[in-house]
């Protein structure tokens, strides 16, 4: 290709691309499927994608990358099992060889490896009470919330005496989340 032409503007399935790119798709996996490289499709993105469709895309990024991510953890996890396993069946495989020759030293070095991968399997599987799952809100800064609080004061603007008392009461909620949500960092 000549430097000044684009791979991807070129490329027979530019509609699929460039709807993949607008969608958040991977540019790594698109490339792969595309057989182009991923700095084309970077530099297509960014000088050939009309500005409109990517701020509409970054606009309403909903969560198709979050989509993929979980589809990904499912894949890679079961992958993930699928080696584990087979890396248990081949150490139990040893273990058993090693004794019937009499080497216990690698038996037992075996017998430990084998609980490593037990073990490993069992975080995989969530199986531990260990696992613990955090969650900080930020309501303050949520654009719905801070809707919210700008109608109820403007509503409140007639009854100076009401508004100055939901004012300070959204001032004390809103400095405790800012306290616990620092704390919780």
């Amino acid at each position: 290709m000549s430097r000044g032409q684009c791979n991807v503007c070129a490329h027979p399935e530019r509609g699929e691309i460039d709807i993949g790119l607008v969608e958040g798709r991977s540019k790594l996996l698109m490339a792969k499927h595309f057989g182009i490289s991923h700095h084309s499709l970077w530099r297509h993105w960014y000088n050939h994608v009309p500005l409109a469709a990517r701020a509409s895309m970054l606009a309403t990024r909903t969560s198709y990358a979050h989509v993929n991510l979980e589809e990904m953890r499912v894949t890679e996890t079961e992958g993930l099992l699928a080696h584990a396993v087979e890396v248990r069946r081949k150490l139990d495989k040893n273990a058993e060889s090693a004794e019937a020759v009499g080497d216990f030293r690698a038996a037992v070095l075996c017998y430990g490896k084998i609980l490593e991968v037990l073990t490993f399997i069992g975080k995989l599987l969530n199986q531990f009470s260990g696992h613990h799952a955090q969650q900080v809100n930020q309501l303050v800064v949520s654009p719905d919330y801070l809707r919210l609080r700008a109608a109820l004061i403007t509503a409140l603007q007639p009854f100076p005496e009401a508004r100055a008392a939901v004012a300070r009461v959204l001032r004390d909620l809103e400095t405790v989340e800012v306290e616990s949500n620092g704390a919780a960092q």
